[in-house]
């Protein structure tokens, strides 16, 4: 169910009858959690997340599946708003729903399979590497994510 709400969200964005500009390639995650956590998380999150830069009232739109730190697959929706920091670096804060079918002790669900995912993300030339901070007060901690962004051929 939560799929097929994150494909309606995708479909009614503005700016998708063009190529994307950008793909993100997820690679990983390290969760920074406490000791007392006992929840095992899969570190080895590959994924394709594609970007339409100022898609919808001057925000990014990004759609994409990862294999999230359950095992599990989630597809994902989001909106951005990125910076030029340097000639090299880029700032972005990015507010996502994903889809996660098995029970998340991370994110509190929205409901129908969802949750909201806000993160912090900071790239050098194609690396970036992203910081989601863990809402549950009992669960405390960041999740980073790393991978590579790259530009989409026809889009630059």
């Amino acid at each position: 169910m939560g799929v097929s709400i994150l494909i309606s969200l995708a479909c009614a964005g503005a700016g998708f009858a063009q190529a994307p500009s950008d793909l993100s390639i997820l690679l990983g995650s390290y969760h920074a959690v406490p000791a007392r956590n006992t929840t095992s998380y899969q570190e080895t999150n590959p994924g394709l997340i594609f970007t339409w830069a100022e898609a919808w009232n001057d925000l990014d739109v990004s759609i994409g599946v990862f294999r999230n730190s359950f095992d599990g697959t989630s597809a994902l929706f989001g909106v951005s708003k990125a910076w030029e920091l340097s000639d090299q670096t880029q700032g972005r804060l990015l507010l996502a729903l994903a889809s996660y079918e098995e029970e998340d002790p991370i994110f509190q669900p929205l409901g129908q399979g969802l949750v909201l995912i806000p993160t912090a993300q900071l790239q050098w030339r194609a690396f970036f590497i992203q910081a989601t901070p863990l809402p549950d007060p009992d669960n405390t901690g960041i999740i980073f994510s790393f991978g590579l962004n790259l530009a989409w051929p026809s889009a630059h």
